[in-house]
């Protein structure tokens, strides 16, 4: 025989709901002193990641040795975990334990083994070793992550990923990233990009906008928000770019400075050898300094501002390069994404 709990709920709050929790061997559980119980089975719900850091406490003794059941081990089935209004979906696995009842590793899956999680107890919370191939963290979320690879440390109240190492968009991101679920959400994270397309970021990003070529540089974010959607809205970030051998479609500088002053030229592209620009993002407004533009004919410097709703001013000085001659001219980018005209004043 054994022993089936239903409707199992954790915390002052239900933060935690499990739907099936099967003992096996009920036996096990009859007779004085401390019991052995071989295998227990946990399916569906949702467990909080506060509740999951309780159990990896490595730090008290006086607890395992006043326990009255040791668990062999657990298996767990479609179960998902919680951390605010964050919610991470349909983990399965298994949690083997010493024998004196500490946790000694979990092993978690995805559905489709897409993410695997190994986690460990230590007096300061449990590490943890992330691997992914093909993952998504959500059906709304705009990419997949070719590849994986993280460390990190969960702590009530926070998780903490010291490093990760994620293939995507066509190239390389390594840094580190802390999000906290106190009080609403908050995040803070840093990266290095290495040969980034630039056609696959903008078109999930700002998919008004052609770019083409290789991206490389540095990112910093930070965002706090009551939930997922308005932490990434009120995110302020800072990118320090740098694209090579790149085609900007929509404004064709080459021919505006051709034509000379009082040219107008709409839509048209624009190939260049290398652009350098300083990014800094906010909830109102995507702006550009210390901006260098290097191509065949012609070199560019300036800055521009871009709004939410996809409207473009950008101010440059273009230096042409011409059968030995060279002239300074005034540009402006203006209009709406896709859209843009270019102004020889």
């Amino acid at each position: 025989p054994g022993l089936l709990l239903t409707d199992v709920r954790i915390g002052e709050g239900d933060e935690s709901l499990i739907e099936n929790v099967r003992v096996h061997t009920i036996v096990a559980m009859l007779g004085s002193g401390v019991q052995v119980l071989p295998r227990i089975e946990i399916s569906g719900g949702a467990v909080a990641a506060d509740h999951l850091v309780g159990l990896f406490a490595a730090d008290n003794p006086q607890r395992w040795k006043s326990q009255q059941w040791l668990l062999k081990q657990v298996v767990v089935e479609n179960l998902s975990v919680t951390a605010g209004s964050l919610f991470f979906a349909e983990l399965s696995g298994d949690v083997t334990f010493h024998a004196d009842g500490r946790i000694e590793q979990a092993s978690l899956r995805t559905i489709g083994n897409t993410l695997r999680i190994s986690a460990e107890p230590t007096p300061q919370g449990a590490t943890l070793r992330i691997d992914g191939v093909g993952w998504r963290p959500a059906e709304e979320f705009p990419l997949t992550f070719d590849s994986l690879h993280a460390s990190g440390l969960l702590q009530k109240g926070r998780l903490i990923i010291s490093s990760f190492d994620i293939r995507a968009l066509g190239g390389v991101l390594k840094g580190s990233w802390l999000v906290e679920w106190n009080e609403g959400l908050a995040m803070i994270g840093d990266a290095m990009l290495e040969r980034l397309s630039c056609r696959k970021v903008t078109a999930v990003f700002a998919p008004s906008l052609s770019l083409e070529g290789d991206l490389m540089g540095s990112f910093r974010m930070h965002g706090a928000g009551r939930d997922w959607e308005s932490m990434w809205e009120n995110m302020d970030g800072a990118l320090d770019a740098l694209i090579v051998r790149g085609v900007l479609n929509g404004a064709n500088l080459a021919e505006a400075t051709r034509r000379g002053r009082g040219s107008i030229v709409r839509a048209g592209s624009t190939k260049f050898d290398r652009l350098a620009v300083s990014i800094t993002i906010n909830r109102r407004q995507i702006s550009g300094r210390s901006l260098v533009m290097d191509a065949d004919q012609f070199a560019a410097t300036g800055q521009f501002f871009a709004t939410r709703d996809r409207r473009v001013d950008s101010k440059l000085l273009v230096s042409t390069r011409n059968q030995g001659s060279s002239q300074i001219l005034p540009v402006r980018v203006s209009g709406t994404l896709p859209s843009l005209v270019a102004v020889v004043r």
